[in-house]
């Protein structure tokens, strides 16, 4: 039987085809939840530092004598923004404190943390 053609192990056009492509799909679906993870990372790390940054200038007012409080903005050098303090007078020994950070992200989106307290002349607990 010498004119037979014997059948070899491998694989066909058809099948090399479809596991090209099922691996192709594999990685874009890897790719696009990394890109996705970074931007959430790098949206996470904005925020954090807003929020340090407004706590950290609620610190400085509560630090201030309560007659120096006052309505002013801050500099927030890592997300290349100014942030607001506004001081709003309650009582004669109470003042409102908002701090407002507002910046746009990596992608291109507004951002925005504010912070609220309230300062008293005397602080808290103090009679």
């Amino acid at each position: 039987m010498k004119g037979r053609i014997e059948k070899s192990a491998g694989f066909t056009l058809v099948e090399i085809v479809f596991a090209i492509l099922i691996a192709g799909t594999a990685f874009a679906g890897l790719a696009l939840a990394f890109s996705t993870g970074m931007a959430s990372i790098k949206a996470t790390r904005e925020t954090s530092i807003a929020i340090l940054a407004a706590q950290q200038e609620i610190e400085n007012m509560r630090n201030t004598p309560f007659n120096a409080i006052q309505t002013h903005s801050f500099s927030v050098p890592p997300l290349d923004t100014d942030g607001t303090v506004v001081a709003e007078l309650l009582e004669a020994d109470m003042k409102k404190v908002s701090v407002n950070v507002s910046w746009t992200s990596g992608s291109g989106r507004g951002m925005s943390k504010d912070l609220l307290t309230v300062i008293t002349r005397n602080g808290i607990n103090r009679q």
